[in-house]
Order: structure tokens, then sequence, then C-alpha cells
């Protein structure tokens, strides 16, 4: 074996490897791939105006963000998974702003509309973005949170990368530059990622 096949392959053996499925073809397979994840989905985009809350996001800024998101989902599936948007506003609850009451406004504002998936904006009252269920649960009303956060309701996890540091490899969460599952802007998402919902062929 040459040097350059031999550091090669002591670069690569010494990353902590994904768990793959074992075939007789090629032990080092990827799983299979899932279902294609397709067809037409609805979606509302909602900013809480809180009681006690004078700035908050505008329809305006829900219209921006339902539009981004659709069209980074037309254009990352090959026009396999579509957004219907069913609303953009902003919806005034009974509430004051507190982390308390978060859970009570956003069933709140999905009872006021219908849709497969909703992204919530709280203007601010928790720290941070999230997702679960059905509900991307937002901060602010920035697009690129609004497109990760709907990639975890559609099974995406984050994205990170590996980098050595010392002759030992460490993992960063949110470090992929290259997806929009990481913590970086991007329009993209990864070959893997791809791959995982049906939409690489």
């Amino acid at each position: 074996m040459s040097d350059n096949k031999r550091k090669a392959n002591e670069i690569t053996t010494d990353i902590p490897e994904a768990k793959r499925v074992k075939t007789e073809e090629n032990e080092h397979d990827f799983a299979p791939r899932r279902k294609p994840v397709k067809g037409v989905k609805t979606l509302a985009v909602l900013s809480i105006k809180w009681a006690d809350q004078k700035r908050y996001a505008s329809s305006g800024a829900c219209r921006n963000m339902a539009n981004q998101v659709r069209k980074f989902y037309l254009k990352n599936s090959r026009g396999m998974l579509q957004f219907k948007i069913v609303k953009t506003a902003v919806v005034r609850v009974p509430y004051k702003s507190a982390r308390k009451n978060i859970n009570k406004a956003e069933v709140y504002c999905r009872r006021r509309v219908k849709a497969d998936i909703y992204c919530i904006i709280n203007n601010g009252v928790r720290g941070y973005s999230n997702a679960g269920g059905n509900t991307a649960h937002l901060r602010g009303a920035l697009a690129r949170t609004g497109n990760h956060e709907v990639g975890h309701l559609l099974g995406l996890g984050h994205s990170g990368r590996y980098y050595r540091v010392k002759n030992k490899w460490k993992f960063e969460n949110y470090g992929d530059r290259q997806s929009v599952m990481g913590k970086y802007a991007s329009s993209l998402l990864t070959a893997p990622q791809y791959y995982h919902q049906g939409w690489l062929f």
C-alpha cells in the first residue's frame, strides 16, 4: 500500500462510523432509503400578538416565511413535496407574554385554522426555536429558521460535521455549512439528507 493510500485509510477508519445495514454485496451499504416524502401539505404561518406586547412579526413577515418555506422544499424535493399556504396572519391572543402561556397561545392559534404543518412565531417569548408534533415553535420570523424547523417536522435531524483536534475526532452537532439543518445559512440539504427523504434519484 502506498503512503498516500495508507494515510487516507488511517484518516477515514478512525472516524466514528454511523450505524449501517450489512448486506451480502457490501457490508458498508447505507440503510434503505425511506419512502419519498411527497405530496401536498397545507401550511399555516402565524404570529402571536400578546395582550401586553407592542412589537411582533407582521402578517407580511408571515407571508414571506410561508413563501420561503414553500419554495425551499419545492426546489429541494425536486417538486415531489408541495406546500399549500392556507393562512398567514397575526393572531391576537388573550394572554400576556410569558413562557408559561406559550402552549395555550399556540393552541389558540391552531384552532383558528386547520393545517398539516404550523409555523407559530412567539416573538421572542421563548429564547430559542424548536419543533415537534406538527408545529415549528419559532422565536422570530427568520425564514431560514422556518426552513430548519420544518425540516425537523419532515423527519430531518441536525447536520453536523467531524473535525480533528490534536489527533482526535470531535463532532459539532450543527457544524455542517452546506445544509439548512446546520446553524449556517444555506439553500440546500446534503446528499445523505436527500437520500433519507427519498429525494435523491
